[in-house]
């Protein structure tokens, strides 16, 4: 009841759309329907690490009440057309109350997306960051990159972050603030990535600060899936970012998403913890290592009956596993 046809199909390093092409079966005359008789083959491009433009996103501040713009830009042109997924995040007290309004929370956590084409290299997105009469410490928001077609993330992460700050402009006195971000790096496989930690001032500060850091714990473990990291990180006065870096350990072991933190001891400037911890995301990579393979059966039923496919590993895994499934006409 079965046979098969093997085309080939030739391979390149050219970006470039998805492709058809069809086979046709010409009917016996013992079957002389010419319905479902024509297959169409679909070839993905894979070519998107090769020469691909890198993608980036600027960070500034803007005055609360004021919109903020993100500059996102890639460092080349593409003949192909180029996408990229995004999203805002919120920081400490941005998105929350009393900050929390229908003009905002209409914005953070919702997926868009960008869209380059063939030749065009910088986008702006812009978002309001609304004001409020209330005297408090500058905040921050993160506008996400993540999951790129034919092109990839500065850095080549999973997911690439930048910081916004907004400056209050409510009461006297100082609202500097120091704002840790929260990174997300593949584990690897073996010896050790930097997870990055950005460490900010909300705006240029008259001296020179050091600021005390230390990790934390959380699903992942010091020594087992990172490297227990503390010190002092000094901006010199004018300075309003620095960067910790901690090592993360590499592995085989395929495993649930992983946790930990950079805890940042205030200084008498800027006294408000709102802000001052970042957890760091471990993105586990080992799916392609000894992986189960996922197979699915088909067969005939009579009309009017139901049709049950069976979808099957070939060897159980420690790990949850997940497939998305559709049904398509014939």
């Amino acid at each position: 009841v079965v046979g098969f046809i093997d085309v080939p199909v030739t391979g390149d390093r050219t970006i470039e759309a998805t492709e058809t092409f069809f086979l046709k079966i010409t009917p016996p005359a013992a079957a002389p329907l010419t319905a479902g008789t024509v297959g169409i083959a679909t070839i993905l491009n894979d070519d998107a690490t090769v020469n691909q433009p890198a993608i980036s996103v600027s960070s500034y501040a803007v005055a609360e009440g004021d919109y903020m713009a993100f500059t996102v830009t890639m460092d080349q042109t593409s003949a192909a057309t180029v996408t990229v997924n995004y999203r805002f995040l919120t920081g400490n007290g941005l998105g929350t109350a009393p900050d929390y309004n229908t003009s905002w929370s209409g914005d953070m956590g919702e997926i868009r997306q960008l869209i380059f084409t063939p030749g065009q290299t910088t986008q702006t997105v812009k978002i309001y960051a609304p004001g409020d009469s209330i005297d408090e410490v500058d905040q921050n928001l993160t506008m996400e990159l993540f999951d790129p077609t034919n092109a990839e993330l500065a850095g080549g992460g999973p997911a690439l972050r930048s910081m916004g700050i907004v400056l209050d402009g409510d009461g006297s006195g100082s609202n500097l603030a120091v704002l840790v971000g929260s990174p997300i790096v593949y584990e690897g496989d073996s010896g050790t990535r930097m997870a990055r930690f950005e460490v900010r001032l909300s705006q240029p500060h008259t001296a020179a600060l050091s600021l005390a850091y230390t990790t934390v714990d959380g699903s992942a473990v010091a020594g087992q899936d990172y490297t227990a990291t503390s010190g002092t990180l000094t901006l010199v006065a004018g300075q309003v970012v620095g960067y910790v870096d901690v090592p993360v350990t590499g592995d085989r072991t395929i495993e649930a998403t992983e946790f930990f933190s950079l805890k940042v001891t205030p200084p008498a400037a800027a006294p408000s913890t709102a802000g001052t911890v970042g957890i760091a995301t471990i993105l586990n990579d080992d799916a392609t290592i000894d992986q189960p393979a996922i197979s699915v059966s088909s067969y005939g039923v009579l009309e009017g009956d139901y049709m049950a496919f069976t979808v099957t590993l070939d060897q159980p895994s420690a790990a949850s596993v997940t497939v998305n499934y559709r049904f398509l006409t014939g």
